[in-house]
């Protein structure tokens, strides 16, 4: 459809004789710091998409757990080859059960069993009925089985900050812990703007001999691939007058494509990192910090893989 659309464009301008690009883009200068509705492709995390599409037969608990629209999911398929699914599923359409199965797993009995003994979350019970989860959840209603609450009786965020982020324990343990799938687990992370980590510690940065521990944003940001390259793209930026010079510079011109790096740096922060209301660009005060431990690990880094130019 694409390539059709464009065809008809070029048959279009050449029969009206107005020579003309196809496509435009408005200058770099015309355009600066876009906050583009949703997650923008380069926000996407691929790992928690490919995970949460594993798990689940609908759509609700895969935006549930990255914290993207439908529509968004469909976007990010379209445009990125290295992400595959089930189309039905991200049209929110459920695999047909076997209705043998679905009773089976739905018998009183074995509901019981399931939620009470093995505690399973009622969208992993619902999964393997292939049903919605609010019907699991009447089902257990009607057997007068309380449902478990959602989260430890303690704060949520002090006490996911505590066992995932300094503890590092893994979001499965956690979520069998707390009652509810690790879908919903990722979501109420994101609300609460804490970073989930992979498994395997720093990932990125564990070859190399960090001391003292990192900080939290730091830990947030380095977590998963890419880590190194997230703090070379974020050190550069100051003293650039703005993201599209600075695009320009380093970036080969993707001032939009710069400045979602940005703004997804700056989310697994927790805090804006560059100031784009000061001309030239210039660290937050809490910036500062950062970009000062950034550089110790760049440095660190570099004399650990010779080949990088020193970061400024």
């Amino acid at each position: 459809m694409r390539a059709f659309l464009h065809e008809q464009a070029e048959q279009n301008l050449a029969a009206r004789g107005i020579d003309e690009p196809v496509t435009w883009e408005p200058p770099a200068q015309w355009v600066r710091d876009v906050n583009w509705p949703g997650i923008a492709p380069e926000q996407v995390d691929t790992t928690a998409l490919r995970a949460a599409l594993d798990c689940n037969d609908t759509i609700a608990p895969v935006t549930e757990a990255t914290g993207m629209t439908a529509e968004h999911l469909r976007l990010c398929f379209e445009i990125d080859d290295t992400v595959t699914g089930p189309p039905d599923q991200l049209l929110g359409k459920i695999r047909a059960p076997d209705p043998a199965t679905r009773a089976a797993v739905l018998a009183p009995r074995r509901l019981r069993e399931l939620y009470v003994t093995d505690r399973k979350p009622t969208v992993e019970t619902a999964a393997m009925a292939k049903c919605a989860a609010t019907t699991v959840r009447d089902l257990l209603a009607l057997d007068n089985i309380p449902l478990r609450t959602a989260a430890p009786p303690e704060s949520f965020r002090a006490w996911f900050r505590r066992e995932h982020v300094e503890k590092r324990r893994p979001m499965r343990e956690l979520a069998h812990e707390a009652g509810i799938s690790t879908g919903s687990l990722s979501g109420k992370a994101r609300r609460c703007r804490i970073a989930i980590h992979s498994p395997g510690g720093y990932n990125g940065l564990g070859h190399l001999d960090l001391r003292p521990q990192l900080s939290l944003a730091m830990q947030a940001v380095t977590d998963g691939r890419e880590a190194l390259d997230r703090l070379r793209t974020i050190v550069q930026l100051a003293g650039y007058d703005s993201i599209p010079v600075a695009a320009e510079s380093f970036y080969g011109g993707r001032h939009t494509a710069l400045a979602a790096r940005i703004r997804a740096i700056e989310h697994r922060a927790g805090f804006r990192i560059i100031d784009r209301d000061t001309r030239p660009l210039a660290p937050t005060p809490r910036g500062r910090d950062f970009l000062r431990e950034a550089q110790q690990i760049l440095r660190i880094a570099d004399a650990a893989e010779p080949g990088w130019p020193d970061p400024p």
